[in-house]
């Protein structure tokens, strides 16, 4: 089989699955975690706004989503109506989860095949750059994650329902 030469930009359906591919940083016997869920679509949008906006893949342009300020932060049509066609085509699970008011995305057998040509494809940088956001954000509570993204980019919050709340906490 011959080698997939580096993708330059990521469509929407690719940024999704190789972002739920790219390993969490985490190990269990030594070995990566690889393809571990996502908590909630609102995470994985975010997570791949700062994919855009602080890897060197990003401002390269392998990923050229538009983002406007959404009523919870930076929002993107385009990812979220692929998400939802992804979901509804098999290729990632969204199973309920906080009393039904969010969902854990996770590949499915289809999703992770492609997902897995989809990471083959990409050059090491976007790779470490998936892995990086990835890892970093996951280790956050869903909290801290949203504050870090309203703080560093207010911009994106202008429209927010939940951004004087967020940012008024004092334990912040």
């Amino acid at each position: 089989m011959a080698a997939v030469p580096p993708r330059r930009q990521l469509s929407p359906q690719d940024a999704i699955l190789a972002l739920l591919f790219a390993p969490d940083g985490k190990k269990d016997n030594d070995e990566w975690r690889w393809a571990s869920p996502i908590e909630g679509k609102t995470r994985l949008v975010k997570e791949l706004f700062l994919t855009q906006k602080e890897t060197r893949s990003g401002v390269n342009g392998l990923l050229k989503f538009q983002f406007t300020p959404g009523p919870y932060g930076p929002s993107s049509i385009d990812l979220t109506n692929t998400l939802d066609e992804i979901i509804s085509e098999g290729k990632v699970g969204a199973e309920p989860i906080n009393s039904g008011r969010g969902v854990r995305l996770r590949l499915t057998p289809a999703g992770g095949k492609l997902a897995t040509q989809i990471w083959k494809g990409l050059d090491p940088q976007a790779r470490s750059d998936l892995y990086r956001i990835k890892s970093r954000i996951g280790g956050m509570t869903y909290r801290q994650f949203l504050v870090y993204v309203y703080r560093t980019y207010p911009d994106y919050t202008e429209n927010s329902l939940i951004r004087d709340e967020l940012l008024s906490d004092a334990d912040l």
